[in-house]
């Protein structure tokens, strides 16, 4: 929920920021998520640590349609994020290569699914 000045504020209208670590995010309830780098309220809104919008899930989108993940890797909009080189991760942290293969930190190639 935002107000005309672009603040991010819940249902009673108390102001917040959405930028993660460096502010707070409220949802409905006013609950404030700003010790993790996704921020989410009840209305599914998420917001990465740069402030970038989402959705309800753990990719949040910038203004370009930019997918970011968790840790801050640009990526395409579907549900993978790709690291500075190359590398992809999904939702739950699987690291992938640029042939869609499952890595571990180690570079083992793992199963795809």
């Amino acid at each position: 929920h935002w107000d005309m000045l672009g603040h991010a504020r819940d249902t009673l209208g108390r102001a917040g920021a959405h930028w993660g670590h460096a502010g707070t995010c409220w949802g409905h309830a006013g609950t404030c998520w700003d010790t993790s780098e996704i921020c989410q309220g009840h209305t599914g809104a998420c917001w990465d640590m740069l402030g970038h919008a989402g959705t309800h899930q753990r990719y949040a989108r910038d203004m370009l349609g930019t997918c970011w993940d968790t840790l801050g890797h640009a990526g395409t909009h579907q549900g993978y994020a790709w690291g500075t080189l190359g590398t992809c991760w999904d939702t739950l942290g699987t690291h992938w290569d640029m042939l869609g293969h499952a890595r571990d930190t180690l570079g083992h190639a793992g199963a795809h699914w």
